[in-house]
């Protein structure tokens, strides 16, 4: 969809999952995870054209992490680099999203439409 978004043409898209394992004692208020086991999830998304990776998807979930953030990193004129410290809380933020997609989604035209179909996702036309 990113790539659509800028009318490039993908040759490749992979997508890889694998365990976070510990590698010391962590524990939480709720769990304990001893070395050896899994801790949490790494997932990559990649998609190439000629051979050169033009967009990296990458998502970690772990216990023990030193640190929660969501970031992008784009390559460009300018290069720019968005860091959210501590993260957005992903039910939080898709809830957020239905929510304020809603008036979006009502005026779509029938069919199958994905995010970068509707216009700009946003809380205008929306009553408080």
């Amino acid at each position: 969809m990113i790539a659509s978004g800028l009318g490039w043409k993908l040759d490749e898209i992979t997508e890889s999952i694998e365990p976070v394992i510990a590698e010391a004692q962590v524990k939480t208020d709720f769990v304990t995870v001893e070395p050896g086991q899994a801790a949490g999830v790494r997932q990559a998304g990649r998609g190439i054209r000629a051979g050169e990776e033009l967009v990296t998807l990458e998502f970690e979930a772990s216990v023990g992490a030193p640190e929660s953030y969501d970031a992008v990193y784009l390559t460009g004129t300018p290069n720019l680099e968005v860091v959210i410290k501590g993260g957005t809380h992903g039910d939080i933020a898709t809830a957020a999203m239905v929510v304020n997609s809603v008036h979006r989604v009502i005026d779509a035209p029938s069919g199958l439409v994905t995010m970068k179909d509707l216009p700009v996702v946003s809380a205008l036309g929306l009553s408080a």
